[in-house]
């Protein structure tokens, strides 16, 4: 509107150059008349239709979404407009924008979106005498561009100069903005608040370069993560349209696993599957990796996960120089990078592997939905995983590479530091400890372990008479679950004789003669002869005490409990019917100071 029909004014070479330099550098007259005035001195004719015909390229390609609006040109697919487009910008050889490949290209288009012409503007003329920001304007800029919203430069520096129209600052332009949030000192500041701590843990924190382990069981590493292998399993869901049971597959489970690592070698010393991460889970993956070498390691290091955490009592009983490391600090650890390469160099290659974490960002580490669907009846069972597993965890033991030998292999080759163990050593080294106390109910005590409940109780009358509703920690041996023990206050509940008192799992006893088996009755007996003496006990040791608060006047009551009160309202009464003459003092005293 305001320089006429542009295909009229660029039939003329010199009309033409003129009308497209007025058009890149209208807008700069309201952003920064000094900024605007430098341009037009500095920027060529022919240096600003090269940029115009650029910002007309990228415009044109920028407003290409789809097939509808590549059709609107003559081709098929966005690919095709963007292929042909690349050709004929490579032939006119534009100085402000030079394309070598279609990924330099896409680029460019996405700087259009953000920017706007401005970004061919060649940053020599654009950014010569551009303003110079003081510190508070930056913190100003900084903070628009922090944003967990992510607004884009463009946003940002509009928001910015509204800002500053304001406060008295100066105006700047989307290229200026962008030369000062990308300085590194800048960039590394606003893009945690922008993306979080994590995206910059990922980006900008130190890395500590390490020296690995000189020799096996220096150090073990501990670790917990979900199997990425897929299972089915038959589960039985209510089904309320019909009103009934119905039993369905289904297909895409995973187990949860803890792995131990030789951080020296890399082998998998230990390792134990459950369906959830517990700390019953932390210490078979502990007992599997002393038992096969049979040998303590001089460090374990972990993470600050629930099961490991409620391990605390196995760790230090371990006597092993233990290691935590800091919470969501992959880095620290060398058995996240471990399990890794596991799944790419091993796991990937079963057809029910469920790939990487779903914030992965190659592709290659994502599992193919449609293979999956396709092999969906074949995945394998519960059983067949863990049988799977196993392979997967020797496959990996064995695997040699160009760079590596295999883990085995560089574990046997060089001689351990750890501390030799026997098998009795294994045995006393994992009773388990529970840190929550339980209480001992009428039934005993009832814990679970690995989703499963254990019923306990100690036959004895004494003991029950003592402890009903007491609360214990419960100490127990996860490879033999027959028994436990009870301690209290981190020691050892002592019986009459001075021995441990033993919890054991009790047998249900038969509600039905039909199952009644041999030995059945008498144990029934046993309990039943429990059970009547600990009441009959009770009744006696209330009768005993009912004797006492008799002899010692402690039956209450009303009169009892308000003696005092009774007594003075009592004297009141009486003196109020002594100044009153023929009265009948004893049935007026009856129940009248009771009122």
């Amino acid at each position: 509107a305001a320089f006429g029909d542009p295909y009229e004014v660029n039939r003329s070479h010199e009309e033409g150059a003129e009308l497209a330099t007025k058009l890149l550098l209208a807008d700069m007259v309201r952003v920064n008349a000094d900024h605007y005035k430098d341009l037009a001195k500095r920027l060529t004719k022919d240096l600003a239709k090269e940029c115009a015909r650029a910002a007309g390229w990228l415009a044109m390609l920028a407003s290409v979404r789809g097939k509808k609006d590549a059709a609107v040109l003559g081709f098929e697919s966005k690919e095709q407009v963007l292929e042909a487009a690349l050709e004929n910008i490579q032939a006119e050889a534009l100085r402000p924008l030079r394309v070598n490949n279609m990924q330099v290209l896409r680029r460019w288009v996405r700087r259009y979106k953000e920017e706007g012409y401005v970004c061919v503007i060649p940053s020599t003329v654009g950014n010569k005498n551009a303003s110079k920001l003081e510190d508070e304007h930056i913190r100003h800029l900084m903070a628009l561009m922090g944003d967990p919203h992510k607004p884009p430069v463009t946003t940002v520096t509009y928001l910015y100069n509204k800002d500053a129209a304001q406060r008295g600052w100066p105006q700047i332009t989307h290229v200026t903005a962008r030369n000062y949030l990308y300085v590194p000192d800048n960039r590394r500041v606003w893009e945690m608040m922008r993306h979080g701590e994590q995206s910059w843990y990922n980006e900008y924190d130190v890395t500590i370069r390490r020296q690995a382990p000189s020799a096996p069981d220096a150090l073990w590493v501990l670790d917990g993560t979900p199997l990425d292998l897929y299972y089915q399993k038959r589960v039985r869901k209510f089904n309320e349209h019909t009103g009934k049971w119905e039993e369905r597959a289904s297909y895409y489970n995973r187990l949860y696993a803890f792995i131990v690592v030789d951080a020296h070698s890399w082998k998998f010393v230990g390792v134990a599957l459950g369906n959830t991460e517990t700390a019953e889970l932390v210490a078979r993956a502990l007992k599997s990796a002393i038992n096969t070498e049979m040998v303590l390691p001089r460090q374990l290091q972990y993470d600050h996960g629930s099961g490991i955490g409620a391990q605390e009592w196995l760790m230090k009983s371990l006597e092993i120089y233990n290691t935590a490391t800091r919470p969501y600090n992959p880095k620290g650890k060398i058995i996240e990078a471990c399990i890794g390469h596991f799944q790419n160099m091993v796991l990937r290659y079963f057809d029910n592997w469920a790939g990487g974490n779903v914030t992965a960002k190659s592709k290659d580490s994502r599992f193919n939905p449609d293979f999956l669907k396709e092999k969906r009846d074949e995945i394998p069972t519960e059983d067949q995983v863990r049988k799977q597993f196993e392979q997967a965890v020797n496959a990996w033991n064995n695997l040699a590479t160009k760079d590596r030998e295999a883990p085995a292999e560089k574990y046997r080759l060089t001689q351990s530091v750890g501390k030799k163990v026997d098998a009795f050593d294994v045995v006393n080294m994992f009773w388990q400890k529970r840190r929550k106390p339980y209480t001992y109910w009428q039934d005993g005590i009832t814990i679970e372990i690995d989703s499963k409940a254990y019923n306990y109780q100690v036959q004895d009358v004494g003991f029950y008479k003592k402890h009903i509703r007491d609360k214990f920690q419960v100490v127990y041996d996860p490879e033999c679950l027959d028994f436990i023990y009870l301690y209290q206050n981190d020691k050892p509940v002592l019986d009459a004789d001075g021995e441990p008192v033993i919890a054991m799992q009790p047998e249900l006893a038969p509600m039905a003669l039909h199952d009644h088996y041999e030995g059945s009755r008498t144990n029934l007996n046993a309990l039943l002869s429990m059970k009547d003496q600990v009441k009959q006990d009770t009744i006696e040791e209330v009768a005993a005490i009912r004797r006492y608060a008799d002899e010692t006047n402690l039956n209450l009551g009303a009169r009892m409990i308000f003696k005092t009160d009774l007594n003075a309202a009592e004297t009141r009464v009486k003196a109020a019917l002594l100044d009153e003459d023929d009265h009948d003092l004893g049935h007026l005293l009856e129940n009248q100071y009771l009122d």
